[in-house]
């Protein structure tokens, strides 16, 4: 399970667009993670 989720968040993170800004990623990062 968790690696299923670690996964998932690697996929995530290497499709956010180089636009995002950092407080944008970790604010969709954070969201990811609640999630779960």
């Amino acid at each position: 399970m968790f690696m299923k989720i670690l996964k998932l968040l690697q996929l995530y993170l290497e499709n956010l667009t180089y636009e995002t800004t950092e407080k944008e990623a970790s604010k969709n990062y954070n969201e990811t993670i609640n999630d779960f």
